[in-house]
């Protein structure tokens, strides 16, 4: 970030592919949310658009952690001023919330803040309904290790990370979220309560070796794990005529071939708006 960030505990940092977006400074702000900790907005431009709708403003937090009403209210402050930020900005902007809320349920304060009212409700691609218990390990974020060392464990049984969304990214136009791409990585939703890593690991069904080796890399690597979304580009149209004849009789009607094409750059057809 553009600003020192060495007296907030676990400062926010963004990383971007510079062939695919450009960073716009001037978006970027730092915001106070509790605990001693920044949220960092950040402004990105899709590679090869112009135009604003293909803009994402890029909000990243680590809301205050623990359990208690202390904590819970002040997540909720925090919340408060993500969406106070993000209701500013203008209507139909392209806004995705997203890092550590730490919090433990869906009926908290602060996420129903940041889910519902205001100018830019979030988006929950896993949906709001409750997330806790072995029913629902395929959602869990944290802890992947069972037993703490410089790490926090517990085993996998908290949603704490989130990637939330506003309503511009959701109307399959544009650029826009690609419904049911959202998911945990290496949770396979079998390791409820347990360490990632213990027995086998089936996040990559057919390759169970590559699924134990993701676990055993996260087992050691964080006390969270990656929740991982596809969004679609835009997309780009070029148009060109094809060759005219010399002359023509005035008033007659010639036929003109046009090639138009969509000529986004992106990982597979499902990625790209037609």
């Amino acid at each position: 970030t553009s600003s020192s960030e060495d007296g907030a505990t676990g400062a926010q940092a963004l990383f971007y592919r510079t062939g695919r977006f450009t960073e716009i400074a001037s978006g970027h702000v730092d915001l106070s949310t509790g605990g001693g900790r920044n949220s960092d907005r950040w402004l990105l431009q899709v590679s090869g658009y112009t135009s604003t709708a293909a803009r994402l403003y890029v909000y990243s937090s680590h809301l205050k952690a623990s359990s208690g009403s202390a904590n819970e209210s002040e997540r909720l402050s925090g919340a408060t001023t993500l969406r106070n930020n993000a209701d500013a900005l203008p209507a139909g902007s392209n806004i995705i919330f997203l890092g550590d809320y730490n919090m433990y349920t869906n009926s908290e304060s602060g996420y129903v803040k940041m889910t519902t009212g205001g100018v830019h409700p979030a988006i929950d691609p896993c949906g709001t309904a409750n997330w806790t218990g072995a029913s629902n390990a395929i959602k869990h974020t944290q802890s992947p290790l069972l037993t703490s060392t410089n790490l926090v464990g517990g085993g996998v049984d908290d949603r704490f990370d989130l990637h939330l969304f506003t309503g511009a990214l959701n109307d399959g136009a544009g650029l826009a979220y690609i419904p049911g791409t959202v998911r945990t990585l290496g949770n396979d939703g079998n390791h409820f309560d347990l360490a990632i890593n213990t027995g086998n690991n089936s996040y990559y069904p057919s390759n169970i070796a590559r699924g134990n080796a993701l676990a055993d890399a996260l087992f050691v690597a964080s006390d969270h794990m990656p929740v991982i979304m596809e969004y679609q580009v835009p997309a780009s149209m070029s148009a060109s005529l094809q060759a005219l004849p010399p002359r023509v009789l005035v008033g007659a009607a010639v036929p003109v071939r046009a090639v138009v094409s969509n000529i986004a750059q992106g990982v597979w057809d499902a990625g790209i708006d037609d």
